[in-house]
């Protein structure tokens, strides 16, 4: 655009433009009259159209008295986010109805002196410098010359500089003077903003040009839109993980700890046209550029309603949860606290925040972004594109049962991508269709701006509901992963297991609730078949078989074991039916273990399910948790590997459709599930580590059982100060033993004192020794078991640890062994393990004494030790060059040792006459402390 500044700053004809831009107010549009005093570009693709208002010097005349010309610093900076004009590039470039849409910032007129019209937009920026905050725009528009000596308050010493997708400009603080014409120390801004494929990424660097060291912060606010021609559009925000934001938020916060690398929202959850993301991590934004460091992720990220969140140089928010986003007009911040920026040095700010349809990596060379359906839909009869004949299928929105995705590199650096290619990688239950299309495509060069993309045609099969992840690999070794969330059908496909036992939970409700109506493809299901369902009853306490009455009847909301042995696919009588996804549905639990599931055919968030306690209270799930109602832990059973899963972050958990899960319950209460939201967000989802929750200032040491085919991983024990030696927060209670699916091995850490079992046990840090007793339990016959500890990084050097069997006696070394072995009885049996930790004593000198004497036959190494060691002999020569290793982990009793060197090196040959070193190290097998003495001797030829 062509800038105005030389029209402007001529005063005779100023009132003349005056008068004429007030008129052509009342005959135009708004976004028209928004070019005047904006610079604008848009993305080579056509995908964005950013707006930035141009900071200009204009001079006029005062006549309201003798005339006297003045000059004003019309202010600039902030930003406008557009999608672009033309379908079906504009926003989304797969799909057309998002076009020339304002995503980020409103706009208005705003005045100057003598009535001078410029806009102004809504995205604001906060510098902090020692806890005062500063809005340069704001500065600007209150800054008039009236002195009449036409001196110039440039709060932006460089007016925008357009580039083919980027606009920059610089900005400035003064601190010694109000004025920045008088000024002489300043925090200086340089604003870059550009356009890569979807994105705005908003960088500035901060540069403390003052004498001396400064606390320097920001804070960025979006003002979110949609387009759709009235502020009130927010809409619910969601995390990769699922959690879905209603009401005023800041992360990280009580309930949100850690700070998610990205989040979307959209217009319209069932039917969604315009999406919104903001990203928040990535290596583009650790990276400090041309700036001294980089600030990093930010320290602060939230949402709430403008009026709350976007004030003129605001830096404190305070979210309202009751206050909620949805029709309002919503907004996003980013802030970065203040940290020491010490006199000349600078420091470098990112984020990003544009469309969020694609899963996308916009760091440097290129950006690179996947587009798919979000979530697929189910539509019940036959596909009529298939030869096969079904019963329900899965589509897109549009109903295309074979639908595209897409991968597009927008090339942002002058270097070419040469020879680029894209490789797809598709899960279990997506398939290429048709089955002879390339893995690999080919993108061809790459030439700077330009956005190229490749495409493929996927086809659903009916499988299990949960999220399927797309991986796409760009040029470069560049990878992002796209989620596509695989929708309920009354289907339930057999998994991968050893003898076809899962454990389930039915998401339909049934006229006939009878188990053998539901599984009725299977047959018979009463004990002794090859099909079985099999519940818990937390009161007795003990599993219930079909066709016991607490088994018989199959409900949503609950979980149970299927025995499948054939691997049967399910299919459910025509009288399933889903719940109503407008109410949330209600289970009951009692005190003790109980196997629940999702009701709804979408999945749910843990930590958005609601606690009644025994007195009807109503709580939040992490207010139940901290009340002792619950225990913080989800587990689910892995049927490959016949042992379980946890997690014990709410943030972390959602629960799938046909899953079974375990959670203990410390009274009777009853949990009210929440409708699912079907709107998946783009990011790939986080996999959860069965790790239980963290030791914090403390140690973990985790222990592997394997053996019989069998491995089992995730027991830990530890410490830390803030536990106790009893059951709390810390620790993770083992839940009732799977059903054996033929051979069995369950391992479990027990409290000598009350025999609780648990996967993981975090005791009180004690000065003193600490023991722990690990049971391992098999039926497999006369067959070699292993405990070992492969990770011990985490045990303070000061503490040494002992594992003991307790039938054989035998007793390991931990530091200095890895592992331990016993055979299996006759018909199997347990075995208990016993781990001592305890703090080490003084450090002794092991070897006590040392000396090498020279004899016809040889030398002879003579030493003594204080204990019992693993003792090291090494001969060098003079210059400390080894030459031959006499002896390595040679067990050695204390007192007196010797033993003979034969004068010949590591090849055999004898070595020559001279002085020689002879270096004895002694380790401690119970701590690993080692200790070593060097001697000299002569051998004569």
């Amino acid at each position: 655009m062509q800038r105005n500044r030389d029209s402007l700053a001529n005063t005779g004809r100023w009132s003349l433009y005056s008068t004429v831009i007030a008129s052509i107010l009342t005959v135009i549009a708004l976004p028209v009259f928004a070019q005047v005093g904006t610079v604008s570009v848009t993305h080579p693709a056509g995908i964005t159209v950013l707006q930035v208002e141009d900071p200009q010097v204009v001079t006029y005349t005062d006549t309201a008295r003798p005339p006297v010309t003045h000059s004003w610093q019309r202010p600039g900076g902030r930003f406008r986010l557009l999608t672009g004009p033309t379908a079906p590039t504009g926003g989304d470039p797969t799909v057309a109805g998002d076009e020339d849409r304002a995503i980020a910032s409103a706009w208005s007129v705003s005045t100057g002196p003598n009535s001078i019209p410029y806009p102004v937009f809504t995205s604001k920026l906060t510098v902090s410098v020692d806890g005062t905050h500063y809005d340069m725009h704001q500065l600007a528009a209150a800054a008039v010359d009236v002195t009449g000596s036409n001196a110039v308050h440039s709060y932006f010493p460089t007016a925008c500089v357009v580039g083919s997708r980027d606009v920059y400009l610089e900005g400035r603080v003064p601190l010694d003077n109000t004025d920045p014409a008088l000024a002489t120390e300043f925090i200086n801004v340089q604003h870059y903003f550009t356009l890569i494929h979807d994105t705005l990424r908003v960088e500035y660097v901060v540069t403390n040009s003052s004498s001396q060291e400064r606390q320097v912060g920001i804070r960025q606010v979006f003002d979110g839109l949609f387009g759709s021609g009235t502020n009130r559009d927010g809409t619910e925000v969601y995390l990769p993980n699922g959690t879905v934001i209603n009401y005023e938020k800041v992360i990280p916060d009580a309930e949100t700890t850690a700070m998610p690398d990205t989040w979307v929202t959209v217009d319209n959850a069932d039917s969604p046209v315009v999406f919104i993301r903001g990203t928040v991590a990535g290596d583009d934004v650790l990276d400090a550029g041309l700036a001294n460091s980089s600030a990093g992720k930010p320290d602060l990220i939230g949402w709430g309603l403008f009026r709350n969140v976007g004030a003129d140089a605001q830096w404190d928010f305070t979210p309202n949860s009751v206050l909620a986003l949805d029709g309002e007009d919503w907004a996003y911040f980013t802030r970065w606290n203040e940290k020491p920026l010490a006199a000349g040095k600078s420091r470098r700010y990112v984020t990003y925040f544009g469309v969020g349809a694609s899963a996308a990596d916009y760091d440097s060379p290129y950006g690179f972004a996947a587009y798919s359906p979000s979530t697929l839909k189910v539509q019940s009869g036959d596909d009529p594109t298939t030869d096969e004949v079904e019963t329900y299928y899965l589509t897109d929105s549009q109903g295309k049962s074979a639908f595209t995705v897409t991968a597009y590199a927008d090339n942002f650096l002058p270097a070419s991508l040469l020879s680029a290619s894209v490789r797809i990688s598709l899960p279990t239950g997506l398939e290429l269709d048709p089955a002879t299309q390339s893995l690999s495509k080919s993108l061809g060069t790459v030439r700077r701006n330009e956005d190229k993309s490749v495409s493929w045609t996927v086809r659903a099969s009916v499988t299990r509901p949960g999220p399927a992840v797309i991986k796409f690999t760009g040029p470069q070794g560049k990878v992002v992963e796209r989620k596509v969330y695989i929708p309920a059908v009354p289907i339930l496909t057999p998994l991968t297991s050893l003898k076809g036992l899962e454990m389930v939970a039915i998401p339909y409700t049934f006229a006939n609730t009878d188990a053998e109506h539901v599984f009725a493809t299977l047959g018979s299901l009463y004990p002794g078949g090859a099909n079985a369902l099999v519940r818990y009853d937390p009161e007795s306490r003990i599993y219930k078989y079909f066709p016991d009455s607490f088994v018989t009847n199959v409900e949503p909301g609950y979980g149970y074991w299927l025995l499948n042995r054939n691997r049967q696919t399910v299919y459910f009588p025509s009288d399933a039916a889903a719940l109503n996804t407008s109410d949330s549905a209600t289970i009951n639990l009692s005190e003790n273990w109980n196997q629940i599931g999702n009701p709804f055919v979408g999945p749910v968030n843990l930590s958005d399910i609601r606690v009644i306690d025994p007195n009807g209270k109503e709580w939040s799930m992490k207010e139940g948790i901290g009340r002792g109602l619950l225990l913080p832990t989800l587990f689910w059973y892995d049927a490959a590997a016949n042992d379980y899963d946890w997690e014990t972050e709410l943030s972390d958990v959602r629960l799938d459709p046909y899953v079974g899960y375990w959670i203990y319950a410390m009274d009777d209460i009853s949990l009210v599930i929440p409708p699912p939201t079907l709107f998946s967000p783009a990011a790939a989802p986080k996999t959860a580590a069965a790790s239980g929750s963290s030791a914090g200032d403390g140690w973990r040491l985790p222990l592997v059982v394997s053996g019989a085919g069998r491995t089992r991983t995730g027991r830990v024990i530890g410490a830390a100060s803030a536990a106790t030696d009893g059951i709390d927060a810390n620790d993770v209670l083992a839940p009732p033993a799977c059903l054996t699916d033929g051979v069995n091995l369950s391992a479990c850490v027990e409290q000598p004192q009350t025999g609780v079992r648990l996967m993981q046990d975090i005791r009180k840090a004690s000065s003193s020794a600490t023991q722990w007793n690990l049971v391992v339990d098999t039926n497999a016959a006369d067959t070699p078991i292993t405990v070992s500890w492969p990770d011990l990084s985490s045990l303070p050097a000061d503490l040494t640890a002992v594992c003991e069997d307790l039938t054989s006696g035998e007793r390991r070394y931990m530091r200095t062994t890895n592992a331990m072995t016993f055979r299996s009885g006759d018909s199997g049996g347990s075995r208990t393990f016993r781990i001592t930790v305890q703090p080490r004593g003084s450090e002794r000198t092991l070897v006590t004494s040392a000396s090498v004497s020279s004899t016809a036959q040889g030398v002879v190494v003579s030493y003594s030790l204080a204990s019992d060691s693993s003792v090291d002999v090494e001969i060098r020569n003079i210059s400390g060059v080894p030459i031959r290793q006499v002896a390595s982990g040679k067990v050695a009793t204390s007192g007196a040792n010797t033993l003979a060197w034969d004068g010949r090196n590591s090849q055999g040959s004898r070595v020559p006459a001279g002085r020689y070193l002879c270096k004895v190290t002694a380790r401690s097998p119970q701590t690993g402390e080692q200790h070593s003495l060097v001697r000299s001797f002569q051998i004569s030829r």
